[in-house]
């Protein structure tokens, strides 16, 4: 399990992430994380070299249920009514989503009943419908803007430009964050102020940019671009994350065809029931100030049933604050022990099943969706 095994290609489904147990047959297929096909080979005393048994017990962590959230959708695409019925599954009875954008109420129903998806059926969300433009101010004032702990700003679904429907998500994307700031923060001037010299424009827009990469930090903005350019903008990796719908999409499909046996992998990862990919916070698998190895965590996640991919650390740029993912890390740094409670990681990455799916599966019950009256659509 220290080389980062994950599954076997037969009975796939049952089959990722399974149990120490398992025996591995000539048939199967063992799916690992590496760089390449050939950056790894198979070392018959790999286990030796961390026996899981010298490692000593890690943290007990108590297992707190969520709280219903409040969640922000700018924009409206064809296929939102899967991103809704996906989220459904995912977050805690009583969250809400908000949808903010210019179709009227009727055209979004008429689009919900084309693509055959009754929203009268969620079962944790309630779905609330605004009728506005996320890139003027006033529409977005009218709104709590503070009260949501997640927005995405989808990309313009009209017949435009990439650029053009990039330059809307962006102008959305300021203005929330500016409306944040001056809600945290106060004003940066006021409208009486006289008009300002290039060098106090200068020292306003850095002290925004200051703001901004602060509010980051909790409420958090993602923004759907489509242009390659658009994402080497400084101002959306100082003040928002970024998702490249195409990029990613166009990915999927070039892993899929260079091997086919990676399909139902990815369909697991993307679907809510399952196993999933996690960041846990370090004092899940670490005591306070001790020192143990990459491979001893290691040994402690695969005892709640977990793998063990890498780690994230944050990282400081003059682009704002942001996290780099660490993944199967070198071997030599794997058997270094070291303190993972410094500061210089933030969390662990792994892959594991749902808590309550775990526990379903401990006591014997088939494996399902969290949400076993609505199917999950492919």
């Amino acid at each position: 399990m220290l080389r980062s095994l994950v599954g076997s290609e037969m009975c796939i489904r049952d089959s990722l992430n399974p149990p120490d147990e398992k025996i591995i047959e000539e048939a199967d297929r063992v799916l690992v994380l590496a760089e390449d096909d050939s950056t790894y080979s198979l070392i018959e005393d790999g286990l030796s070299t961390s026996p899981s048994e010298s490692i000593p017990p890690g943290p007990v962590v108590q297992n707190v249920p969520g709280e219903p959230d409040h969640r922000l959708f700018c924009g409206w695409r064809r296929d939102i009514g899967d991103m809704i019925r996906l989220l459904d599954e995912f977050v805690q009875p009583g969250s809400t989503l908000t949808i903010l954008c210019e179709e009227s109420v009727q055209e979004r129903q008429e689009s919900f009943e084309w693509q055959g998806r009754d929203m009268t059926k969620l079962v944790n969300l309630t779905l609330i419908h605004v009728v506005g433009n996320p890139t003027i101010r006033h529409h977005l004032q009218q709104m709590e803007i503070t009260k949501f702990c997640s927005i995405l700003i989808l990309a313009d679904a009209r017949d435009i430009s990439a650029r053009d429907s990039d330059s809307h998500t962006l102008a959305a994307m300021l203005l929330i964050r500016d409306i944040q700031c001056s809600h945290e923060f106060g004003q940066l001037t006021d409208v009486k102020t006289p008009a300002l010299s290039s060098s106090e424009t200068k020292m306003l827009s850095m002290e925004w940019f200051d703001r901004a990469k602060q509010m980051g930090n909790g409420a958090k903005i993602a923004c759907e671009v489509l242009e390659s350019h658009t994402k080497r903008l400084q101002t959306l990796h100082s003040v928002s994350e970024y998702i490249m719908s195409y990029e990613m999409l166009s990915k999927y499909i070039a892993m899929i065809s260079e091997d086919p046996h990676i399909h139902p992998v990815l369909e697991e990862l993307f679907c809510s029931y399952g196993n999933e990919i996690y960041i846990r916070d370090v004092s899940h698998y670490v005591h306070p100030r001790e020192q143990i190895s990459f491979y001893g965590v290691a040994v402690r996640a695969r005892r709640r049933r977990e793998v063990l991919l890498g780690f994230r650390c944050p990282c400081v740029t003059s682009a704002g604050s942001k996290s780099q993912i660490v993944l199967n890390p070198p071997d030599e740094s794997k058997r270094a022990v070291r303190l993972w409670d410094d500061g210089s990681i933030d969390g662990f990455i792994v892959f594991a099943l749902d808590n309550d799916e775990l526990t379903a599966m401990d006591d014997g019950s088939p494996r399902r969706s969290r949400r076993s009256s609505l199917s999950v659509s492919r």
